[in-house]
């Protein structure tokens, strides 16, 4: 749920202070905390009134107000992410959901707009542990980064790793899939490679597109770039048929793609088969993702495993809320090649190189 009363900014720098007390701790009183925070009466009422809802504070008859961190009912995850219209998007709260059940917790998702700095708002929720998935930016700025370890809630990251202290990741693709993408080409025979980047230019895209090229050309393989030139929030999706039609024409000389999403690669199929473009027969096909409809078309695809992060992310959490003793807070889980009927063997095909 989220806040934005005064009542509720106060009550978040209560909930840091509650943090940092023992159970059974003294609580200052509501004078004391009009004073030192220069707030009336009413907005001290309201705040310590939601402490007390979450079991963070009890009134005692002789004693005043004193801490109590014995949790009542389940704790609260809230699963940020951006508000894309993606598969891969949805697959992930899915298995986030499932995870947060299974370890206990109540989930909730909140859907934001993609376009705000969703940093700028983690101290506004009331949870017990915020999730940000499948970040807009996947580079933090160091005030994001400030606001991240700042953040009255433990925040964790599933989609990025960032090695600092403090700060609590599960990732689960650092860019090895596009090695992974050009090594399984390479090993099928094929030496003249293209990359459809059909997706915006953010770092962990780019970074799988960089090192499938090094990759391939390590191996001496020819790669050609077939850049969308999208942004965040933008369709691919005429640009994606625009790049079959030409392959279609014969404007390139290619036997191999990666496609930088299993969405776009699944446009991508329908669009060469309506230009009568083969696969695998005249073009191998890998994508990024392994969505469900990936397999319903026998799409070879890098399968970054999901369901494990969203596990190992739950047990991060309750780690980090006391119910495990000791536990990896940083975490990188390597991605996999699923491998179906997109992808054909080449032998000895005219001018495939070396």
């Amino acid at each position: 749920m989220e806040k934005n009363k005064k009542s509720d900014q106060l009550f978040h720098r209560l909930r840091q202070k509650i943090a940092t007390m023992e159970n059974g701790t003294i609580f200052p009183s509501v004078r004391q905390l009009m004073t030192e925070y220069n707030v009336s009466q009413s907005t001290v009422s309201a705040a310590i009134g939601t402490l007390k809802e979450l079991g963070l504070l009890e009134t005692l008859s002789r004693q005043g107000m004193v801490v109590r961190k014995e949790r009542i009912g389940k704790p609260h995850v809230i699963i940020l992410q951006p508000d894309w219209n993606s598969q891969s998007i949805h697959l992930h709260a899915h298995y986030l959901v499932e995870a947060a059940e299974k370890a206990g917790f109540e989930p909730e998702v909140f859907r934001y707009d993609f376009r705000k700095d969703i940093c700028n708002s983690l101290d506004k929720f009331v949870s017990d542990i915020l999730i940000l998935d499948s970040m807009p930016q996947d580079q933090y700025s160091p005030k994001q980064l400030l606001q991240i370890m700042n953040s009255p809630i433990p925040v964790i990251i599933r989609g990025d790793s960032l090695s600092i202290q403090n700060i609590y990741y599960v990732n689960c693709e650092n860019g090895e899939s596009g090695m992974l993408a050009a090594n399984c080409l390479y090993q099928h025979g094929h030496r003249r490679m293209a990359h459809l980047l059909s997706e915006p230019h953010l770092a962990g895209v780019m970074r799988r597109a960089s090192n499938f090229q090094l990759c391939a050309e390590s191996s001496h393989c020819s790669v050609t770039l077939l850049d969308c030139k999208i942004r965040s929030g933008e369709s691919s999706r005429n640009s994606i048929r625009h790049f079959a039609r030409e392959i279609a024409d014969g404007r390139y000389d290619i036997t191999g793609v990666f496609v930088a999403s299993d969405e776009s690669a699944i446009h991508f199929l329908k669009d060469l088969k309506e230009f009568s473009v083969r696969v695998p027969e005249d073009l191998s096909v890998i994508g990024f993702g392994d969505i469900p409809d990936a397999e319903v078309y026998g799409l070879s695809t890098i399968a970054t495993p999901v369901q494990k992060a969203a596990e190992v992310v739950m047990h991060i959490a309750q780690g980090i809320l006391g119910r495990v003793p000791e536990f990896d807070n940083q975490v990188n889980l390597p991605p996999v090649i699923v491998e179906r009927q997109s992808i054909q063997t080449i032998t000895n095909r005219k001018g495939n190189g070396k």
